[in-house]
This record gives structure tokens, sequence and C-alpha cells, in this order.
């Protein structure tokens, strides 16, 4: 299915919940970490369950919330500025579309290793932190066509948390390592999504499919809406 992130909500959601947990483990208040948990739950099925992206008559449909509509968000031709597929882009940096995620990266990463040296008994948790702050960024560091540069990054996560791991005295400090190798061969694969970016005069959304096919047929869908309706240059 083809869906869309980027919403302004989305970055709020992710750095109210960072936020929540790094004030947690400075001031030592679990209430913050049970907010940040709890908002985290709640959010979950609108962060999994994406809605499809829709060509409703003369503009693009994007809408957030499941199983409710929380945003919605309406695009008109004359609207679009540019229109990126960040898998064939020749010399763009992705990251100029999605400035929020440095500091989102930074803030995860920062909870991930604050939290390791506080409270190592959670050691997988605060792994799982610093490891999804990365993925918000590698995404618009290295495209698909340089991956191999993602799995490198990714085995040199295992080695430097594995280190940590075992400077806090954590017993288990291989299996950081062992678990970086899985999931970098993992992300060798070509089962990750593709994105295509679509900045408009009010913000800068991004629409991802793992189906190939999908994405295809979107880009044809979007370019019908484009010719048709302004004289932006089709994708």
């Amino acid at each position: 299915m083809v869906h869309f992130g980027g919403h302004w909500s989305e970055w709020l959601l992710a750095g109210a919940i960072g936020g929540l947990y790094l004030c947690s483990l400075l001031t030592g208040i679990e209430t913050l970490a049970t907010l940040a948990g709890a908002l985290f739950w709640l959010s979950l099925p609108t962060l999994l369950f994406g809605r499809r992206v829709k060509v409703d008559g003369k503009r693009l449909v994007l809408e957030i919330g499941w199983p409710v509509t929380l945003f919605r968000v309406e695009i008109a031709p004359e609207e679009i500025i540019e229109v990126v597929d960040l898998e064939r882009a020749e010399g763009v940096l992705p990251l100029r579309y999605s400035k929020p995620a440095i500091p989102l990266t930074l803030l995860w990463i920062g909870v991930g290793t604050l939290g390791f040296i506080i409270d190592p008994r959670w050691s997988f948790v605060w792994f799982g932190w610093v490891y999804w702050g990365l993925m918000t960024l590698l995404p618009f560091l290295f495209p698909k066509k340089a991956k191999r540069w993602c799995v490198l990054t990714i085995f040199a996560l295992g080695i430097i948390m594995s280190g940590l791991a075992r400077w806090v005295g954590v017993e288990d400090y291989p299996l950081y390592v062992l678990v970086t190798i899985v999931i970098g061969f993992f992300y060798l694969t070509d089962f990750r999504e593709r994105t295509v970016v679509i900045v408009t005069e009010t913000g800068t959304y991004f629409v991802s499919s793992l189906n190939e096919s999908e994405i295809r047929e979107f880009m044809e869908s979007l370019k019908m809406l484009v010719s048709g309706g302004s004289n932006v240059p089709a994708p």
C-alpha cells in the first residue's frame, strides 16, 4: 500500500516521546517515562497502519490516523513545487528534504546512550532507541543505491554498543554485534520502501511503498494530475 509520512504531527510525536524519556532519565521521575510509553502505544496503530494515498478529483489526498483520520492534507496541482524519487535522483542529498530528522536522531541516540549508562538492566531497550534513532536518519543519508554504507553503519553500531555494554557490565554484550549482523544482511535485500518526496508550498511529504509497481502507479497518477492541473513539470 502506498502511504505517506512527513506530517508535522509525526515529528512532534517522536520528539515528545524522546523528550519525556530524556527528562525521566535526567530527573529520575518515572511518571514521565510512563507517560511517554503510553503515548507511544496509543500512537502505534497510527504509525503502523498508514492510510492509502488517494487522488480525489483534482487533488492529492493524504490522511494520517488509524482507525480514525486525525489529519487530512489536500494538495492541489498548482501547490506542488517539486517531486523527487529518492531512489533514482542523482546528485540530490535526501536529507535536505527532512531536516527534522537530525535533531530527532540526536535526541533518540542521546536517550538510548544515557539509558544504557544509567540503567543497563534494560540495555536491549536502550539499544532499540539508538538503532531507531539512526534509522530515522539513514534513509536520508544513503539512498538505496548506496545501501552498503547503511549496512556498514549498522555493523559499526553493533561494535560500539557491544563495547558500551561491556563497559557498563552487561554480560551478554556480544549479542549486540550478532543482532546488528542479522539486521545488516537483511538490509542488503530489496525489502525496503521506495520513497518519493513531494514538496509543496505548505510542507514536504514522503510517499512510500514496499511494492515497486504501486509506486509506479502512483507516479503515473501524479503525472496525470500535475499535467492536467498546472504547468509544474511532471515527475
